[in-house]
């Protein structure tokens, strides 16, 4: 993690998938009496729709993250030197 807004964030999505799997137990209980990481998993790839990236979208894609992880790194830069 890289900061707190870092955990803070990771620590929503865990709680959401949790609750995405409690409320997906409650609701097929009859039918699912094990639903596991594995099974879950099978569903999300079968009802997300999947990216489907040509050369430029994938270099743009390369490029946001690029960017973004630049940004975080000068942002950090600064934040140590400002102390």
């Amino acid at each position: 993690m890289r900061s707190w807004l870092g955990l803070h964030h990771h620590m929503l999505l865990v709680s959401l998938a949790h609750h995405f799997l409690v409320r997906l137990r409650i609701r097929f209980q009859p039918q699912a009496l094990a639903l596991t990481i594995y099974k879950v998993r099978l569903l999300l790839t079968s009802i997300l729709p999947k990216p489907v990236f040509d050369a430029a979208a994938a270099l743009r894609r390369v490029l946001y993250y690029q960017k973004r992880n630049y940004n975080l790194i000068f942002a950090q830069i600064q934040e140590v030197s400002i102390r």
